[in-house]
């Protein structure tokens, strides 16, 4: 399991996510689920191959989908 959190911009604006977490960049094919206004949450079903896993946040202020957040990171080998 491994825990992302993040932080939304503080604009007095209702801001909401999407978290998605796959293989590829773009895919939630691992966990891809709305977090609402929550700012951190644990994901299960990670592969521990050491295979990169690609992360895309997307932040939603007022309704309006800003650019999402892209992010890498490697996968423990056990």
């Amino acid at each position: 399991m491994v825990t992302f959190r993040w932080r939304v911009p503080n604009t007095g604006s209702r801001a909401e996510c999407w978290l998605g977490v796959g293989n590829v960049q773009g895919w939630g094919d691992i966990y891809s689920a709305h977090q609402g206004a929550v700012t951190e949450r644990t994901v299960g079903n990670i592969p521990t191959d050491g295979r990169i896993i690609f992360v895309r946040l997307w932040t939603f202020l007022d309704g309006n989908r800003m650019a999402p957040r892209d992010y890498t990171f490697l996968a423990a080998r056990k």
